[in-house]
């Protein structure tokens, strides 16, 4: 795995307001709780980092040969919780998208707040 990874453990990638975790429970198994890459990151003089980037360069190698993330957790799909997941579907082969669906029954309401592009 790559050096911003542990060999076991989470991270709680540095991302401001948000949260983006990732737990390693083996070589093989990384779980990814929410994302939220920001375009800021890619600046030198901010403390957030390109979780995405990251990612994509220390994820296990999966049998299609890309990087591999065994599991997507998506608490809520609020932006500060899921931006960046369209670059990472697109970098990233995922095994499993784990979401509660009351999350989605609400955003079925008709006073539900409009869902941002990456949810």
């Amino acid at each position: 795995m790559g050096e911003v990874l542990p060999e076991l453990g989470t991270v709680f990638w540095p991302v401001g307001t948000g949260d983006s975790s990732t737990v390693v429970v083996s070589e093989e198994v990384v779980i990814q709780v929410d994302l939220h890459d920001m375009a800021k990151a890619d600046d030198d003089d901010t403390h957030e980092v390109p979780v995405v980037d990251l990612l994509a360069d220390a994820l296990p190698q999966g049998a299609d040969g890309r990087p591999y993330l065994a599991v997507f957790v998506l608490t809520h799909a609020d932006k500060d919780h899921c931006s960046g997941f369209s670059e990472l579907l697109d970098r990233v082969t995922i095994g499993e998208l784990w979401a509660t669906p009351r999350l989605w029954r609400e955003y079925a309401q008709p006073d539900a707040p409009e869902l941002c592009k990456d949810a």
